[in-house]
């Protein structure tokens, strides 16, 4: 999908439907040395955190979740992929939605996770964060850590955290904000190394629509 201008259609027309805006396209490469590699593409909104969309593809199948968090949903669609010329052409078709225990996580989903985060040292807009993730609370047992590379942004910081970061985990707590991820490394608890470094950052103007529910029950009747 890299080095590809993006165009977005969307077929879907709904009354009375929620309508998610997202501002960036962004992808990260992701290397699990020594041999694994893998990549995310997801679409944010810098104005509003509280929702992103990931895409993914397997066995040539090309699907996107949509996560909201302040619905407690989780949207499915399936993407068709086109091409014309030099463009990649994405249609959303609506599938069906969820509610997301996790995305709840004061009923049924206990954080017990916490990170502390050193101070960011920006020269000519570029710095380093560390980040240590540890068990619980009492901080005692280091899950794993991030050596992270950043530079001033809009707020994309949270792009990296649905890619790299368990974003149910943690987003109850505060995070950087007016930063984006260029590289970073993650050391799990075992001494393992990932490498996730940002392949695409697109501004775009997209807008993909989920029906209400009303309308979700007789769509899926329909199947």
């Amino acid at each position: 999908m890299k080095n590809l201008l993006f165009l977005f259609i969307l077929n879907i027309s709904f009354l009375n439907a929620q309508t998610y805006n997202f501002n960036y396209l962004i992808s990260y490469s992701i290397e699990s040395l020594p041999d694994c590699h893998s990549e995310s593409v997801m679409y944010v909104n810098t104005k509003n955190d509280n929702y992103y969309i990931v895409l993914k593809k397997s066995q040539d199948i090309l699907t996107a979740k949509l996560t909201d968090y302040q619905s407690k949903k989780i949207h499915y669609f399936t993407v068709k992929e086109t091409k014309h010329k030099r463009e990649v052409l994405f249609d959303f078709q609506y599938d069906y939605s969820t509610d997301s225990n996790y995305l709840n996580p004061s009923k049924v989903f206990k954080n017990e996770y916490s990170f502390t985060k050193d101070s960011v040292s920006l020269d000519s807009d570029v710095g380093n964060l560390e980040l240590q993730v540890y068990k619980n609370s009492k901080r005692k047992k280091l899950e794993r850590k991030f050596s992270v590379e950043v530079k001033k942004s809009e707020n994309l910081f949270s792009a990296f955290e649905y890619c790299c970061i368990h974003p149910h985990q943690f987003n109850q707590l505060e995070k950087p904000k007016s930063l984006l991820v260029i590289k970073a490394t993650e050391t799990t608890k075992k001494g393992q190394l990932i490498n996730y470094e940002l392949k695409i950052l697109k501004k775009v103007n997209f807008q993909l629509v989920v029906p209400k529910e009303s309308e979700m029950k007789s769509n899926n009747s329909l199947h």
